[in-house]
This record gives structure tokens, C-alpha cells and sequence, in this order.
């Protein structure tokens, strides 16, 4: 519960409803997000706040758009729009899930850019990236591999390329570090089977000279350190914990429902397809049900089709 309130997720996929605008979403998202003691005006200046910092003003009153439905924001704007509602609480802890899925070399490298200057403001960014560009590859401060679910290395990228030279893989002058080490740790279904070992005798050296290394024992190190930190401030942590016990969400449900609400009828509102759809099944509907009720009797066969009329009739207010 305490990992909730001192952290933030960044989805791959980017969920957001289309017809709103960036400020519309912003909006939403502070007033469910930020606790409920919070004024509207302290939520209003945190959200300009972040527009501007992650560079959204000048699309703050643009819908974000559907891909390949309804024009809107573009996709570097789109991630970059998943940060600033996963900042809106201001969490030292960011976890990104594929943040450059989707983008050109240049979108991505903007997103890492900005990841890097959001960790040197005092958090801890921790993402999972794939086919990462030289340049996008030397801008985090520590990158770890994984070969078969162990860990392979962790440590800075220039540690990196020291070690695995060390263990017989160094990586070719003009080469992506980061392809050819994920190329060298990879394994295929052949390398599984009896009599094709190589591959995978080379994975569990590499693991177990990682594990000997000097690379291991400075994080090793940083962990004991990190625990020592940890003892000195648990009499701080056990107080806040015992606060998380008192607010579980930071928004009551009323206050949770009025955001929901408000959302969805500005949604509904802004797609013109749906309204026009719905003003057309209401006349439809009621024109049916005039025909197939008309003058109804007052016995107990004419309080059977009342009672299906007014059944279909909560129905189709439901769809």
C-alpha cells in the first residue's frame, strides 16, 4: 500500500479518451489523483505547472485524438502526456513500461531525454526499454540485462562494455552496445536442446562471473546502504504507513464520482457520431413503442405489456 502512495506507473500503451483535450484530461486526472484536501486552485497550478515543464502548453487546448480515427496530438505529445498525470502527485519513484514503443528515433529520444532530466530533479526513473539507439543507450546512468530471468549485469553503460569484454564479448567498434550485448545474451528454442550448449554455457558464465565481479559487489554495496538508510528513517516510515491505514484512496467516492461524471459527459457530449446516434434511437424507440402500445387496455393482459414496456424502456436507457 506504501509502494501506491510513493510511486506512479507509466503504461506502454497510452489510455486516454479521445475527445478530451490535454487540459481536460489534466483536470480529470488531478482531481482523482491529488488528495482531497487539496484546493482547486493548488491542483490547477500544479497541472500548469507540469504542462509547462514537459513542453504541453502549447497543445493544452488540443483533443489527444484516437490513432487512425480522429486527428489529435502526436505520439511523442501522447507519452509525454502519460508523465505529466503519472507526476501529478509528485512521486520520487517512476515505473515506465516500454516509454519509446511506437516512436521514431527522434520522439524516443526526446521521451529519454526528458525521463534523464526528470532524475535529476531527485527521482528514481525505472523503465524497460527495447532496441535502444547508441545515444538514447548512454543517457541512463545504470542499465541491467537479463539473460533466462537472471540477472546478467547491472551497472553504468560504460561498466557495461568493461565487463563483457571481460568475459569474451566485446562489443565491435561502430556497433549499438545495446544490440549486441541483447544479441549475445538471447537465446533461440534450438539453443534448448541436447547437444547445442554453447549458448548456454556462455549465458551462465557470463551470470556467474557477474555474480564474482566487482560490478556486483558495488551494488551489493549500495544495497546495505540503502538498508542502513532505511533503519534510520523507519520510525518516520512506520508513522506514514500508519497514516495510509486512515486515507485509503485520495479521493472520497463522491468526490471520485462527480470526476467520472463529468469526464463522461464531456465525452459524450464532444462525439458528435454518438449524440446524433442516440437522438435518433430515442425517436426510433419511441415511435416503435407507440405502435405496439397504442391504446392499451386497463385489464390484466394490458398490465403484462406494461410492465415489458417499461422493462425495454429501462433497457434502452441503459445501452
Amino acid at each position: 500500500k506504501m509502494l501506491s502512495f510513493i510511486s506512479a506507473y507509466v503504461e506502454q500503451e497510452d489510455v486516454f479518451l479521445g475527445n478530451l483535450t490535454v487540459m481536460e484530461h489534466m483536470e480529470f486526472a488531478a482531481k482523482v489523483v491529488m488528495s482531497r484536501g487539496t484546493r482547486n486552485k493548488t491542483r490547477r497550478d500544479r497541472v500548469d505547472d507540469l504542462l509547462d515543464d514537459l513542453n504541453l502548453t502549447k497543445c493544452q487546448d488540443t483533443r489527444i485524438g484516437i490513432a487512425g480515427k480522429k486527428k489529435g496530438i502526436s505520439g511523442g505529445e501522447k507519452k509525454r502526456l502519460a508523465f505529466a498525470t503519472g507526476l501529478l502527485n509528485n512521486p520520487p519513484l517512476l515505473f515506465c513500461d516500454e516509454p519509446t514503443s511506437g516512436l521514431d528515433s527522434f520522439m524516443s529520444r526526446n521521451v529519454v531525454t526528458m525521463m534523464k532530466r526528470l532524475a535529476t530533479q531527485g527521482r528514481t526513473i525505472i523503465t524497460t526499454i527495447h532496441q535502444p539507439s547508441s545515444e538514447i543507450y548512454y543517457l541512463f546512468d545504470k542499465v541491467m540485462f537479463l539473460s533466462e530471468g537472471k540477472v546478467a549485469f547491472l551497472g553504468t553503460p560504460q561498466d557495461a562494455q568493461n565487463f563483457f569484454a571481460s568475459v569474451g564479448a566485446p562489443c565491435p567498434e561502430n556497433y549499438n552496445p545495446a544490440d549486441y550485448f541483447i544479441t549475445r545474451l538471447a537465446t533461440k528454442y534450438e539453443d534448448r536442446e541436447p547437444g547445442a550448449q554453447p549458448q548456454m554455457q556462455f549465458l551462465q558464465s557470463v551470470i556467474d562471473n557477474y555474480a564474482k565481479s566487482r560490478y556486483f559487489k558495488r551494488v551489493m554495496d549500495d544495497i546495505e546502504e540503502s538498508k542502513q538508510m532505511m533503519e534510520n528513517r523507519k520510525m518516520r516510515l512506520s508513522f506514514r504507513m500508519d497514516m495510509t491505514k486512515h486515507l485509503r484512496y485520495q479521493q472520497s467516492w463522491f468526490g471520485q464520482f462527480k470526476a467520472l461524471l463529468k469526464r463522461s459527459f464531456l465525452d459524450t457530449m464532444k462525439s458528435r457520431e454518438l449524440v446524433t446516434w442516440k437522438f435518433v434511437q430515442t425517436i426510433v424507440v419511441a415511435f416503435l413503442f407507440g405502435i405496439l402500445y397504442w391504446n392499451q387496455d386497463n385489464d390484466q393482459d394490458s398490465v403484462m405489456n406494461i410492465n415489458g414496456a417499461i422493462f425495454i424502456s429501462v433497457v434502452n436507457l441503459c445501452l
